[in-house]
């Protein structure tokens, strides 16, 4: 299960989150349990393989409850850097690996899902992808070009990665954060993907859910 920022593991007796610094990310752990229930008690030492890390996000645990955080990237990029790490005594170094959207589109978010195997990815494809949401100059120049927020999924380690479906977004959304698929989530079973949608100005956001097995 995870939270914005960190991550509860498997027993639910730690909350886990990632912090930047100059040398490598630290991981902080808080326990929940016991006399200094909901307290900090660990923090590691920087994971100096990774290099210096700003805007590190826990994204969820693998089968064997390694957690795995995304690295930091800038808001146009289509590569996703991700690693893993242990917090328990004697636990494997840290693992770093890169995986490249194979259709250079804007990554907006990423979504482990809770069996800690696959990724969901959604993705903006368009004249506008070189460029982060919210630049003044989508606002002019692409209203007739084709625009879509797509939904994609590989495994952890970036294989089998395929297109699920996509969404057209309307080019006078186009400028608005909330014109975006967002909040993207595995359901507990691993067969459907979740997101929350505003299709148009007339109607309220709502969830959509999409079987993806």
């Amino acid at each position: 299960m995870n939270t914005p920022g960190g991550i509860f593991t498997r027993d639910q007796q730690r909350w886990v989150t990632v912090r930047p610094d100059p040398k490598g990310p630290r991981s902080i752990v808080f326990t929940l349990a016991g006399p200094r229930a909901t307290r900090y008690v660990e923090a590691s030492e920087p994971m100096r393989t990774l290099g210096p890390s700003q805007g590190n996000r826990p994204l969820g645990l693998t089968r064997n409850g390694r957690i795995v955080a995304s690295l930091a990237r800038l808001p146009t990029a289509s590569d996703i850097g991700l690693f893993e790490f242990g917090i328990n005594p004697g636990a494997a170094p840290p693992r770093k690996w890169e995986i490249h959207h194979p259709t250079g589109a804007r990554v907006d978010e990423l979504a482990l899902s809770r069996q800690g195997d696959r990724l969901a990815w959604l993705c903006f494809t368009g004249p506008t992808a070189s460029l982060p949401i919210l630049t003044p100059s989508i606002q002019s120049g692409h209203g007739n070009s084709r625009s879509t927020e797509e939904l994609w999924l590989s495994n952890l380690d970036g294989s089998a990665m395929r297109r699920v479906g996509a969404i057209e977004i309307a080019p006078d959304r186009l400028p608005y954060a909330d014109a975006y698929p967002m909040l993207a989530q595995w359901c507990p079973d691993g067969k459907r993907v979740s997101f929350i949608y505003q299709p148009t100005f007339k109607v309220p956001e709502a969830l959509y859910v999409v079987a993806v097995e």
